[in-house]
């Protein structure tokens, strides 16, 4: 990359996607392997029900901020590799540029991967992906 600097370009993001990878294996720990008795012992289980679901949205989120860094990471890898991938990939590389430019010089990718985000969860992105696994829809 041209122009190096503080941000050390995608490789922080990769670490923050280590990172997030880490954080939901410790989530997935089972909330009902530490249930806590109440009323003098006689209620020997209290549902974790609640717990279970706030750390599955926190791996969610986790899994969501991954994926968009994956995305990003892989645009950048198509755009100085330009052949020999799918058109399929190639329409996804496309909507990606309409709102994520190519990192030429270094920037805080942060910005990027919340770019990326919302280009997930817009309806254009969301039916490219349709179209290719329709079976799964």
């Amino acid at each position: 990359m041209r122009n190096s600097g503080l941000n050390s370009g995608f490789m922080i993001g990769q670490y923050a996607a280590a990172a997030l990878c880490n954080r939901n294996k410790i989530l997935a720990y089972p909330g009902s392997a530490d249930s806590i008795p109440t009323c003098a012992n006689q209620e020997d289980h209290v549902s974790m029900g609640t717990n279970a679901a706030n750390k599955l949205t926190e791996i969610n989120d986790n899994i969501h901020r991954i994926i968009a860094t994956e995305f990003v990471m892989a645009a950048q890898a198509m755009d100085l590799s330009p052949n020999g991938y799918s058109p399929f990939s190639a329409r996804l590389k496309e909507k990606i540029r309409e709102r994520i430019e190519f990192l030429h010089s270094d920037r805080p990718i942060y910005r990027d991967m919340d770019k990326m985000e919302s280009v997930m969860e817009s309806d254009d992105f969301i039916e490219i992906v349709k179209e290719k696994f329709h079976t799964l829809f």
